[in-house]
């Protein structure tokens, strides 16, 4: 999926906020000269403080997406890591076992971990060399716990029924 439409979906939200209450402004201003003929004061009187947050919102909001869109730029090298060895567990010549993550993070599995890993992770291992782990610029990671499911890293995860025992919060 290209990364240009989701650097801008969150970040338009505000410029979409900002908008949205202009519209608003304009269309109650005509009912407040019909209710307050004598009266019309939203077109006098601006409060000084509002109009600085108004414009330090607008500022803050363009500063934020140029660091965004520099931060997913930077990001994008990781997603989808292009290696042929992503989301695959392999074996270097001195019989240490990993878990490769789609972002090229090698995670090692100790003997308990190998020996109870997860049903999404019981692929065999592919036979590397030590060096392989530099020439695609693996990144050594955490290690893998026993149990834990592979193919699920930079996803949210969400339960929605506790089986057994709920827990204590």
């Amino acid at each position: 999926m290209p990364l240009q439409p989701l650097l801008t979906i969150e970040l338009d939200q505000g410029e979409e906020y900002l908008e949205k209450k202009r519209t608003i402004m304009k269309d109650i201003e005509p009912q407040y000269s019909l209710l307050e003929p004598f009266q019309n004061k939203t077109k006098e009187y601006v409060d000084p403080d509002l109009a600085r947050l108004d414009k330090k919102l607008t500022q803050q909001i363009t500063n934020y997406k140029t660091v965004y869109n520099a931060y997913m730029l930077d990001v994008s090298d990781y997603v989808d890591y292009p290696s042929e060895y992503t989301q695959q567990n392999i074996q270097t010549p001195d019989g240490s076992k990993y878990y490769v993550t789609r972002f090229g993070t090698a995670r090692n599995y100790s003997d308990l971990a190998w020996e109870h890993r997860a049903s999404s992770c019981d692929m065999e291992p592919r036979m590397v060399k030590s060096e392989d782990l530099s020439t695609y610029k693996l990144q050594l990671g955490s290690s893998m716990a026993p149990y834990e499911p592979c193919n699920l890293e930079g996803r949210n995860v969400y339960v929605r029924q506790l089986k057994g025992k709920s827990p204590e919060l």
